[in-house]
């Protein structure tokens, strides 16, 4: 099953995530970055992707390599290894997602699981809400850096 998500379908997640980045939901805004054009978030495309490739069964973590930017309107294409462990989404560019899943049961290792997330989680009450960009630089971006959201899934569109 090919994926395609329309610019309703970003705005959607946009306002159900609280992700409102204008690279997202502003077509102007967008036009001047180096993508020329807005691009779709990468948890919605992560979640249609799964989707797609019909991946049954449970998943305990997900690695995720953003290889190229996801358009709005644009076909895509999912595709699993013959194990079901790793999914390739593809446009006419080439790979642009590419999620190695680590299966319910198998062995994590405990040094690449990062949950000092979930203590702030529950001293705030719940993680804070972007409701703007982020103004990172390129200089901020270095190797093994992580950069993590929380969802809320009360309203998934």
């Amino acid at each position: 099953m090919n994926i395609r998500l329309s610019r309703d379908d970003i705005q959607q997640f946009a306002n159900w995530s609280g992700d409102c980045n204008p690279i997202h939901v502003n077509a102007e805004h967008a036009r001047q970055t180096h993508f020329g054009r807005s691009i779709a978030h990468g948890m919605l495309t992560a979640i249609h992707s799964l989707a797609a490739s019909r991946h049954a069964g449970g998943i305990r973590q997900i690695e995720m390599e953003f290889r190229g930017a996801v358009y709005p309107d644009e076909v895509y294409q999912p595709s699993r290894d013959e194990q079901g462990s790793s999914i390739a989404l593809s446009g006419e560019s080439g790979v642009v997602l590419q999620m190695d899943l680590g299966e319910e049961g198998e062995q994590v290792d405990a040094e690449k699981v990062d949950s000092d997330w979930t203590a702030r989680v529950v001293a705030n009450g719940q993680e804070e809400i972007r409701t703007k960009p982020c103004a990172w630089n390129v200089e901020q971006f270095v190797p093994g850096m992580e950069v993590s959201g929380i969802y809320r899934t009360e309203l998934v569109p």
